[in-house]
């Protein structure tokens, strides 16, 4: 995966790559509507919606998104985040610090929502994701990225 497109013609074709696995996997195991569990410990996720097969995947975090104070915290650095689930995070670090990006350096910066879709969508490209989700929580949503998944009957 070349790097080398300009920042808006990366974004761009991030978003779009990512709204069609997507939608894929909305087809298959039904993201959009699914439950979700968290294994942090052993780096999975698993979906399930009704009338379709369970879902597993490995994961990884790429950042929260605090729905009070509108910050976003980034997954390489976020105490909560196992380093095994770092890599997908690092990896738009790196970039960020390599096109003088700071809001992909810096830990901790306020974000909107689709903001934190975009750089999900960057993660994901980059790391050659199969998906992404974004994982509501009492106050926040986790967004990540997941691999090969796993149909179950």
């Amino acid at each position: 995966m070349s790097t080398d497109l300009p920042w808006d013609a990366l974004i761009a074709r991030a978003r779009t790559e990512l709204a069609s696995r997507t939608a894929l996997c909305d087809g298959l195991f039904g993201l959009g509507e699914a439950g979700w569990s968290l294994d942090l410990g052993s780096g999975t996720i698993r979906f399930e919606a009704a009338g379709k097969p369970r879902a597993a995947a490995p994961v990884q975090i790429i950042g929260t998104l605090d729905s009070v104070t509108g910050s976003w915290l980034w997954g390489w650095d976020h105490p909560s985040v196992p380093a095994p689930l770092r890599r997908a995070a690092e990896r738009l670090r790196a970039l960020g610090a390599q096109r003088g990006i700071a809001n992909c350096t810096a830990r901790q910066v306020p974000a909107t929502d689709e903001e934190a879709w975009t750089w999900t969508a960057l993660a994901a490209l980059l790391d050659g994701a199969e998906g992404a989700y974004a994982a509501p929580t009492d106050r926040a949503r986790i967004f990540l990225v997941f691999g090969r998944v796993t149909l179950e009957p």
